[in-house]
């Protein structure tokens, strides 16, 4: 998991014809505090983060800004009935991508392997899109663009479809070499086919730690990235959609140690006309930070 994450995001879902139902804005504001234990006067840095979602019927693109003019792109395109690109454009220029292919109840992305239970597999293929996408990559168990990852799968209070996964087979590259590491993932689901356990040996473990009669959700995360990144941390959120993350991280290279804290408030959601979506967008900004 990453620390660090660009002070504001404004995230648009936007498509390309107007939406018959007018678009979603969705509202989450995040307070964090970090702590370096390697820093002589052991100081905390705090800010509040605001994201703005805005979410249209057909959720095939997104963008993320950084200010109200500086833009990150998320795409999702439909290369045939069976294959996908996931891409990621900073200013317009692609700077990652996944290629994901289906075929015989199994998801290829990239070098990675998906294998879905039969009814997942159908609607996965047919009707795939960017939260659900998102939802199914949210542990990070591959090479993947995981900052973005993360912040698409907040709690926007949007409803999408969530695919239930048996295993993985996951291709980790090497920092020091064109080796790459093989990993398998098990998942784990509770009664109400709710992911209570995720297993990948020696790299990543994910338990629930509330009961399944709970309707709270709470997750331990432990990870070893290598010669990345290590760390563990608790994931929880209440039945408001309240978000709560506390952790601590080691930055392998530079053997840096941090401990965080985020907490994400419960979503507001405004409906707006395709037209006044940068009208709105405008006056969310200056109402935050004026």
């Amino acid at each position: 998991m990453k620390i660090f994450l660009p002070l504001v995001f404004f995230i648009s879902i936007i498509s390309y014809q107007a939406a018959a139902n007018g678009i979603k804005l969705s509202v989450i504001r995040c307070e964090y505090e970090q702590t370096s234990s390697n820093d002589s006067e052991n100081q905390t840095a705090r800010d509040t983060i605001t994201y703005v979602g805005v979410f249209s019927s057909i959720k095939d693109s997104v963008l993320i800004y950084t200010t109200e003019k500086d833009k990150i792109k998320i795409e999702l395109k439909k290369l045939s009935k069976d294959s996908f690109s996931f891409c990621f454009y900073e200013n317009e220029v692609v700077f990652d991508s996944l290629k994901i292919a289906c075929k015989d109840n199994l998801v290829y992305i990239n070098d990675d392997i998906y294998h879905l239970y039969p009814e997942s597999y159908v609607r996965f293929r047919d009707h795939l899109n960017i939260l659900s996408l998102a939802d199914m990559l949210s542990d990070c168990l591959g090479d993947y663009p995981d900052e973005m990852i993360a912040l698409l799968n907040l709690n926007w209070g949007i409803h999408f479809e969530k695919y239930r996964i048996g295993t993985t087979l996951n291709r980790i590259q090497s920092p020091h070499s064109d080796l790459k590491y093989e990993y398998k993932t098990t998942y784990y689901y509770d009664d109400k086919m709710n992911v209570y356990e995720v297993i990948q040996k020696d790299r990543y473990l994910k338990k629930r730690i509330n009961k399944i009669s709970d309707p709270t959700l709470s997750y331990h995360i432990e990870y070893n990235y290598g010669d990345r990144e290590s760390g563990e941390y608790t994931y929880s959120r209440n039945t408001s959609g309240i978000e709560n993350i506390k952790g601590t991280s080691t930055q392998i290279p530079s053997a840096r140690e941090f401990e965080y804290k985020k907490s994400y408030s419960q979503p507001i959601i405004y409906t707006v006309t395709n037209a006044r979506v940068s009208e709105k967008i405008a006056a969310i900004y200056r109402k935050e930070f004026r």
